[in-house]
């Protein structure tokens, strides 16, 4: 007999695992409306992990750059003297 995951059923489309986890993800947020403090402190969470994963955007896009400035110059059509062949 195979496994749930392995022969996981659709619906519309979404596994149906899918469906059901969100669905436990909205009663969930039903649930945490209903208490103030907890609702207050998650959003303030929320807005430090997106702040975390800006900057790590961030410094990703500067390392990006910084390599692309300050390549080696032997690589990548660079003589050895740092000059472009020809």
């Amino acid at each position: 007999m195979a496994c749930e995951p392995c022969t996981s059923k659709k619906i519309d489309g979404f596994d149906k695992w899918e469906v059901e986890e969100a669905a436990r993800t909205l009663m969930r947020a039903v649930e945490i409306r209903g208490k103030p403090k907890l609702l207050a402190l998650a959003q303030k969470e929320a807005t430090k992990q997106a702040k975390l994963a800006q900057e790590a955007a961030m410094e990703k896009k500067v390392q990006a750059k910084l390599t692309q400035t300050f390549r080696n110059p032997n690589h990548s059509g660079y003589g050895s003297r740092g000059r472009k062949k020809e």
